[in-house]
């Protein structure tokens, strides 16, 4: 097993104003000459020598971490006590791949800590009077250079001295490729497989994408899509990660959608709570995250439905032939037994209008109607039948409808009275049928 690591390179990223004693590890790890990809489980301890000598402080476990690609990171805390002698300190990786299953095995060369996370000691000292300027004093390296000795005197240097050090530098190196796009702009979604703190609670297994937060410019925006309009929202301190779990106090995640500069959303059912690691949490829209272990009461939900999609918004693009899943809203009362996934694009007959489909099933759904892709999406009246012309809106014949009709009184629908003619919006007429379901001939996914 080969491990290429790098620890608290990341640290920099975050903010030390208060100087927490928690750093990032990062790693890339191989196992029998491939990357390892799925969940393992990680001990992490520090030592007073690259080999042998004696533990310092406790051991700390990371079970079920997940691996992508052989990258994995976590967020290590061994406190205070660890570094207070100031004295070098080197890091003893374990890991056991798959997780629970089989022995664990050591990582190997032990890797050494860099002077942030020993230069935390001083904080347990008296404040002394000022001393002459440092060494390092007036030292500007370049981004991704690090401070070396040479010949007694600190320098800036792109390789560190060794191909070793090289090595463990090859996936921060990458990393950092990305941080301009997820700083510089908000607005703007990077793909990037980010690590997270452990099991998440989500049904979205597909492209992870992150930014940064406008509400909260110190924190990161992470989401993993189900689709374009279905993600699982999560957030970091840093663009690298790890990324966290986002908790409602006060409800089931709705509010979290202003992460996205969003109104109050939707989001799935099957919640979860009372979660262990340490999560950002709320209780209402417009007030600040906390990162703590979380009250009981505090929900995370399996994903959100915003109204936006990601990474661009997909309803933009929307053509006559493909159907892109997004939740809809309804501009008045709704009739029909369909309750699937809901999915929308142009109309094949008017491309001034979009047609959405609410799924019974892949050959059964109902159909409606807006005049903009967002919505709200209206029902569709046949003045003359029971709406089998209306499948000329998705590119079909005449088609069958269900038995149960209703008549829209009083509410806006679309209407008309025969295949071929525009349709017109506005209060139903008395005498305007709209069906339950249709089946045109044209599957939904």
């Amino acid at each position: 097993m080969l491990a290429r690591a790098l620890v608290a390179s990341s640290i920099g990223l975050a903010a030390w104003a208060q100087a927490p004693t928690s750093f990032n590890y990062q790693a890339y790890v191989e196992s029998l000459g491939a990357a390892v990809d799925g969940p393992a489980d990680f001990r992490f301890s520090l030592w007073d020598a690259p080999a042998g000598g004696a533990q310092v402080g406790s051991t700390l476990s990371r079970p079920g971490l997940e691996v992508v690609d052989g990258q994995v990171a976590a967020e290590l805390d061994f406190g205070l006590s660890s570094f207070d002698s100031g004295a070098a300190r080197w890091l003893q990786v374990e890991m056991r791949v798959p997780a629970g299953v089989g022995a664990y095995e050591a990582l190997s060369p032990r890797t050494a800590l860099n002077a942030v996370p020993l230069a935390l000691h001083a904080l347990s000292g008296t404040p002394g009077p000022p001393g002459e300027p440092g060494p390092l004093a007036g030292l500007l390296c370049p981004t991704g250079d690090l401070v070396v000795s040479s010949n007694g005197e600190w320098v800036c240097s792109d390789e560190g001295g060794a191909a070793s050090l090289t090595s463990r530098l090859a996936v921060l190196e990458a990393a950092l490729a990305r941080l301009p796009a997820l700083q510089v702009n908000a607005n703007t979604w990077t793909q990037y497989q980010f690590p997270t703190t452990g099991e998440i609670n989500t049904e979205c297994h597909d492209l992870r994408y992150a930014r940064q937060s406008s509400f909260d410019p110190a924190l990161y925006v992470g989401v993993i899509l189900c689709n374009s309009f279905r993600y699982k929202i999560l957030l970091a301190d840093n663009p690298i990660g790890p990324y966290r779990e986002i908790g409602d106090r006060s409800g089931t995640g709705q509010d979290h959608c202003e992460l996205l500069e969003r109104p109050d959303g939707t989001t799935g059912v099957n919640w979860v709570s009372g979660i262990e690691d340490r999560i950002y949490y709320r209780s209402s829209r417009a007030t600040p995250f906390t990162l703590a272990t979380p009250p009981s009461n505090a929900i995370s939900p399996p994903y959100y439905e915003c109204g936006v999609g990601i990474p661009v918004n997909a309803l933009d693009s929307l053509d006559t032939e493909t159907w892109v899943a997004y939740n809809f809203p309804v501009g008045s009362s709704l009739h029909t037994d369909c309750t699937g996934t809901r999915y929308v694009r142009r109309s094949h007959f008017d491309s001034g209008l979009y047609v959405g489909a609410i799924r019974c099933s892949a050959s059964e759904y109902k159909l409606m109607l807006a005049s903009d892709p967002a919505g709200p999406y209206y029902e569709i009246g046949d003045r003359s039948g029971t709406g089998q012309d209306h499948c000329e809106i998705v590119g079909g014949p005449d088609g069958t409808t269900s038995a149960q009709w209703t008549s829209s009184l009083g509410v806006n629908i679309y209407y008309r009275s025969s295949r071929g003619q525009t349709f017109t919006f506005g209060l139903a007429p008395s005498n305007a049928i709209t069906p339950d379901s249709y089946s045109c001939g044209t599957l939904l996914p």
